[in-house]
């Protein structure tokens, strides 16, 4: 008599663990590749700046002006270009707008490669004591120092952490300083938390001096429904207090926004703590609105004990342990409830 089959439970269980352990590297793999596409468009932010302020020079102005008069008419348009050309100059000295072209990108960088030469052969610490004592001006050595921080920022996060602090206060425009508090926060990197004084000063920095309660929000509902909820949502706590303030993180267009609103844009994750002290709760509507930082946010919101939900789907590293709004409204009372316990 044949005797049945007997499943390979063993066989089953392992090819179930390889596939999740497939699956998990996939995730880490496609985290680290938006971090990098969110680094690398800040970069890219950072230089189209740099090419309007050049468009706005003097010199690059008098060199258009003598290439477009290589023929008889340019020539004959020559004097009036020239005095266009001098009105601008004027306005321009009149707006005091600095000009951010005194230092290239080369200039920017010509500390990296000679820091991260010492790094390999002297240690962290004596890379970052050259870099302090070169010639250079802040920008270049911010950069030296945040990219010296990337290199140790696994091996020694604490270092790592003082590093890119200290790059940011010497160039807060750093865009390398994206990545590497993004990798800090998932090394569960600890962050001081702010004084009173930070928040303050973060508050009168990104215009949240307000009475009523200020609610942050990670992007914003590209939906009707979502939008109604939050509109309600502002109406309903108005009613119940002083009106509040939306202050809405990431690079978003709001037609038509629910009562006063500040619109942040994407600030460095080290302004983050001071910042998120002006926030009595979070709301996440989009955890791609800051590339991979989102992550790292909300971990700084939750050592601060402020209360964090998630509007619909938010796919994403530490989201789907957040409070969930429902998608049939009545988000007041939770809000409200969440204000409460901050003031």
């Amino acid at each position: 008599m044949k005797e049945p089959a007997i499943s390979d439970d063993s066989s089953d269980s392992a090819e179930a663990e390889a596939l999740s352990e497939r699956l998990r590297m996939e995730t880490v793999a496609r985290e680290a590749a938006e971090r990098e596409i969110a680094a690398l468009q800040a970069e890219k932010r950072q230089l189209e700046h740099r090419v309007i302020n050049a468009h706005r020079t003097l010199a690059y102005g008098l060199g258009k002006a003598l290439i477009e008069a290589r023929t008889m008419k340019g020539i004959a348009a020559l004097p009036a270009r020239l005095r266009r050309l001098r009105l601008k100059q004027k306005a321009k000295r009149r707006e005091r707008v600095p000009d951010t072209m005194a230092t290239g990108i080369a200039d920017r960088l010509r500390l990296v490669d000679p820091a991260l030469e010492r790094l390999a052969a002297d240690g962290a610490g004596q890379a970052a004591n050259w870099v302090r004592a070169a010639k250079a001006d802040d920008a270049a050595k911010g950069r030296a120092l945040a990219e010296i921080a990337l290199a140790t920022c696994e091996e020694d996060p604490a270092l790592a952490q003082e590093l890119g602090n200290e790059a940011a206060n010497l160039s807060p425009d750093e865009a390398r300083l994206t990545r590497l508090f993004a990798h800090l926060g998932e090394a569960g990197a600890p962050f001081d938390p702010p004084s009173d004084a930070d928040i303050a000063l973060a508050a009168a920095e990104f215009g949240l001096d307000h009475e009523g309660p200020v609610i942050g929000c990670i992007g914003w509902p590209d939906d009707d429904m979502r939008a109604r909820h939050l509109r309600e949502t502002v109406d309903g706590i108005a009613g119940r207090s002083d009106p509040p303030l939306l202050a809405v993180i990431g690079a978003v267009e709001i037609a038509a926004p629910p009562g006063e609103l500040r619109l942040l844009g994407s600030p460095l994750p080290i302004r983050w703590p001071a910042l998120l002290g002006c926030f009595d709760a979070l709301i996440l509507f989009d955890g791609a609105a800051l590339g991979g930082e989102a992550a790292l946010l909300l971990s700084q919101a939750r050592k601060q004990h402020i209360s964090c939900f998630r509007a619909g789907p938010c796919p994403g590293p530490m989201t789907d342990d957040l409070t969930a709004l429902s998608s049939e409204g009545g988000w007041t009372p939770v809000i409200a409830a969440a204000i409460a316990s901050r003031r």
